[in-house]
């Protein structure tokens, strides 16, 4: 075994296994609540973006004067394919919140 390379860690660090990094990675992120708060969001971004298509299936570019200025599906004369209704070109104000 004369050429037989050996490491030696001389930093004296007790290297963790990723379950200890996962729970320390955790509790840091806990204990800094600016943290939490741009972490929940960037994932409510990313489900957003990821849902886009589904949210809002019209083309926000699109326009239809038969269907303008239709009010939101909750309100007497809304229709539930446009959530929150449309505006004066008719394209769906929800396609606008995801541009």
């Amino acid at each position: 075994m004369a050429g037989a390379a050996r490491t030696v860690d001389v930093s004296g660090a007790d290297p963790a296994p990723p379950a200890r990094r996962r729970h320390r990675l955790l509790a840091s992120l806990l204990a800094n609540p600016v943290a939490l708060v741009s972490l929940v969001v960037l994932v409510m971004i990313v489900i957003a973006a990821l849902a886009a298509p589904y949210l809002a299936p019209y083309d926000p570019a699109a326009q239809s004067l038969r269907l303008r200025l239709r009010p939101p599906a909750w309100l007497p004369g809304g229709e539930p394919g446009h959530l929150l209704g449309t505006d004066r070109v008719a394209p769906e104000r929800v396609g606008h919140g995801l541009d």
